[in-house]
């Protein structure tokens, strides 16, 4: 039924960017990727788009495009528009994870985290996230290096609180001992 009414209200207004966006939303939950990836960029070609809605279309241009060149660049997109973007960040740190770079990811792990509410389920989300991709990091880097020996429990501490954010840390160790 939604599909309908939004049908009509676009052939009233064809340039009506909220009906857009809900019919994009429609085609979400029909899966319908083609249909859903059209009215998205039918949007971004539209003129005066309100920030916010432009900065969540590129952001979900993005997932539509996971794994693909573009992904990254969609949801770059979304934080010129947005910078405290909690899902365009997220989104961009677990691009880069799956591409294996752990350097951006982190980085965009720990502004995902930044722009969550203190305390939220978004912010526990970011900092499980930043805290095994800091692993992974470590982890290859250890795998690469043949003179690798195991750091104390003091120098681990350390580089985590380094490229996680030391603050990141201790929220980190405080929701683990919740």
């Amino acid at each position: 039924k939604a599909r309908k009414y939004l049908q009509i209200c676009l052939d009233v207004d064809p340039m009506d960017v909220e009906a857009m966006e809900a019919m994009a939303q429609v085609y979400t939950g029909l899966q319908d990727p083609t249909k859903e990836r059209y009215y998205y960029e039918r949007i971004v070609s539209i003129p005066d788009v309100k920030p916010t809605i432009l900065s969540r279309v590129y952001c979900n241009l993005g997932v539509l495009s996971e794994g693909k060149d573009d992904e990254i660049s969609f949801f770059q997109k979304s934080l010129d528009i947005s910078p405290s973007s909690f899902p365009a960040s997220y989104s961009l740190g677990c691009a880069y994870a799956t591409r294996s770079q752990w350097q951006p990811a982190i980085d965009a792990f720990r502004r995902a985290v930044d722009a969550a509410d203190d305390g939220s389920a978004e912010e526990a989300k970011g900092l499980k996230t930043l805290y095994t991709t800091v692993s992974k990091k470590m982890e290859e880097e250890a795998n690469q290096n043949a003179s690798f020996s195991m750091p104390s429990q003091q120098e681990m501490m350390q580089m985590f609180s380094n490229l996680m954010g030391a603050s990141n840390l201790e929220k980190m160790i405080k929701l683990n001992k919740s």
